[in-house]
């Protein structure tokens, strides 16, 4: 074997290493990190490490699951006081992984949507079957009026819901093709 033989060779060769390299430290998914919550302070480091591999967007959508999350521990009474709420939220979240947490707190407030939803349903069909007396045009203004605000908020729920499946289709699991509110 020449020397322009075994150069070639050794660029193919540091070539291919590089590569390999380059493969291996390629940037995991971001949304796979596991979250350190040993303690508020410990959460807000961590928070700090990893601020530049989330986009704004991601960032706010993960507040907006820890939020939903404080949410279902008030709402399972599982804490109370606030010091007692924060420690309850990081031992939920502590060494799970972002995408993990961001499809808990959206399926808890698709949940919590959904109810809602069902409920103003509810409440408008009865609304809408009320009568006022004959004459009485302030009634049947005031139900008219009330009508249209509940058909405009099963709207705003719909689409809130819409958004929120969109949100946890890209984040975890799919959620299932049913209409909102259906």
């Amino acid at each position: 074997m020449n020397k322009r033989s075994r150069v070639i060779i050794a660029q193919v060769v540091l070539g291919l290493v590089l590569a390999c390299g380059l493969i291996g430290c390629r940037p995991a998914n971001p949304l796979n990190q596991k979250i350190s919550a040993n303690s508020s302070v410990d959460h807000r480091l961590w928070r700090a490490h990893v601020q530049g591999s989330l986009t704004q967007a991601q960032w706010a959508d993960f507040d907006e699951a820890i939020q939903e999350l404080t949410l279902k521990i008030m709402a399972e009474h599982v804490a109370t006081l606030s010091a007692e709420v924060e420690k309850a939220l990081l031992q939920k979240i502590h060494g799970r992984a972002l995408c993990e947490i961001l499809t808990e707190g959206f399926q808890f407030k698709l949940s919590r949507l959904t109810e809602e939803r069902a409920d103003l349903a509810r409440r408008s069909k009865i609304n809408a079957s009320l009568r006022t007396r004959p004459g009485d045009l302030d009634s049947a203004y005031y139900l008219k009026d009330l009508h249209q605000e509940e058909i405009k908020q099963l709207a705003e729920l719909d689409a809130k819901i819409t958004q929120l499946k969109e949100k946890l289709q890209a984040y975890g699991p799919a959620v299932g093709s049913q209409a909102p509110g259906k």
